[in-house]
C-alpha cells in the first residue's frame, strides 16, 4: 500500500492539489466485449498494420526506441489524416468504454482541477453524469480557460484534447510543436498551476513530452520549491532513474506492488479517499481554511 505523505492529504482537502490523470487510469476501462484502451505504444503498434512494409519496419522501430512522437507523426503522415482520424475514434471512442470503479474513487476525492493528456471521454462522461453536468471541460484550445479556472466550479483540462474533436488532438511531433506555438497562453496556465498547487499523477508515466517540460521547468526555476507527487508500479524504471529523476523534476514517487492489474493502486486510492474525508472534517472544525 502507497503511504501517503501528510502534506499531500492535506494539499487535497484544502483543494489545493491538481490531479493528473494518464493512460493507465483509462486503461482500468472495459467496453461489452472486454476490451481496453490501448496505451500509446499498444495503439502504434496496431497502427504498424495498416502500413506498406517499409514504413511499418521504420515505424517499428521507432516504438522500440521509445520515440513514439515521432512514430506516430510517420504513421499519421503515410495513413492520411483521414485515415488516421478514422483509426482514432475506431480505437477510443467506437468501442464504448465503460467507467471503472478507479475512476468512481478518483472522483470521490473531489478535487477542484483534474488536469488529464487522455483524450478518452471515459472520466469525463462518468463526471458530467454524476454532477449533472456542472463540471466544466476546457481543451487546450480554448480561450476562455483563465476565466474558468477564476471561478469556483469543478475544472477538467484536457491537455491533448477530446477524441469529440479528433482532428484537433495532440499525439504526434508536429501535434506538439505546432501547439506550443499557437497556444503558448495555454502553457502559461500549466506553468501557473504547477507553482500554485500540488500536481499528483496517476497512471502517468515520466515520458509525457508536455509533463516533462513543466515539471523540468519548475524545478529549475524553483530550486526550493515543495515536490510534487507521482504514483508508480516498483521497478517500472531501470535501477536509479527514479533518484535522477527526482532531482531534474522535484517530483517523489509513490510506489505500490503492480500486481493483478494494479490492484494495489486502487486499495491506495481508496486510503486516500478515506484520509482526505478525515482531513477535511477536522479542517471545517478548526475553520483553518
Amino acid at each position: 500500500m502507497i503511504n501517503w505523505p501528510n502534506t499531500l492529504v492535506r494539499d487535497i482537502a484544502l483543494r489545493k492539489c491538481v490531479l493528473v490523470l494518464g493512460a493507465g487510469i483509462s486503461m482500468n476501462s472495459q467496453n461489452a466485449y472486454g476490451v481496453r484502451p490501448k496505451s500509446w505504444d499498444g495503439f502504434l503498434k496496431e497502427g504498424v498494420k495498416k502500413l506498406q512494409k517499409p514504413f511499418a519496419k521504420s515505424v517499428q522501430e521507432l516504438i522500440k526506441s521509445k520515440d513514439y512522437l515521432t512514430a506516430c507523426e510517420l504513421l499519421k503522415d503515410k495513413l492520411g489524416r483521414a485515415t488516421f482520424v478514422d483509426f482514432l475514434t475506431s480505437e477510443y471512442q467506437t468501442p464504448r468504454f465503460q467507467v471503472a470503479e478507479i475512476h468512481k474513487t478518483i472522483f470521490k476525492l473531489d478535487a477542484r482541477i483534474v488536469i488529464t493528456p487522455n483524450f478518452d471521454n471515459i472520466y469525463d462522461r462518468y463526471v458530467q453524469n454524476e454532477t449533472e453536468g456542472t463540471v466544466v471541460i476546457k481543451t487546450y484550445n480554448q480561450e476562455d480557460i483563465a476565466e474558468a479556472l477564476r471561478t469556483n466550479k469543478r475544472l477538467i483540462l484536457k491537455i491533448h484534447g477530446t477524441i469529440d474533436a479528433a482532428n484537433q488532438l495532440i499525439f504526434s511531433r508536429n501535434d506538439y510543436t505546432e501547439a506550443r506555438t499557437k497556444f503558448q497562453h495555454f502553457y502559461t496556465i500549466l506553468d501557473a498551476l504547477s507553482i500554485t498547487n500540488t500536481f499528483l499523477f496517476l497512471g502517468c508515466g515520466t515520458n509525457d513530452p508536455d509533463i516533462r517540460l513543466i515539471l523540468e521547468d519548475y524545478n529549475f526555476r524553483f530550486k526550493h520549491s515543495r515536490e510534487h507527487y507521482i504514483t508508480l508500479s516498483k521497478n517500472s524504471n531501470p535501477k536509479g532513474v527514479n533518484e535522477i529523476l527526482e532531482k531534474t523534476m522535484n517530483i517523489k514517487f509513490l510506489e505500490y506492488d503492480g500486481k493483478d492489474g494494479h490492484k494495489e493502486l486502487k486499495e491506495s486510492l481508496d486510503d486516500l479517499v478515506s484520509k482526505v474525508d478525515a482531513e477535511r472534517a477536522a479542517i471545517a472544525l478548526s475553520q483553518e481554511w
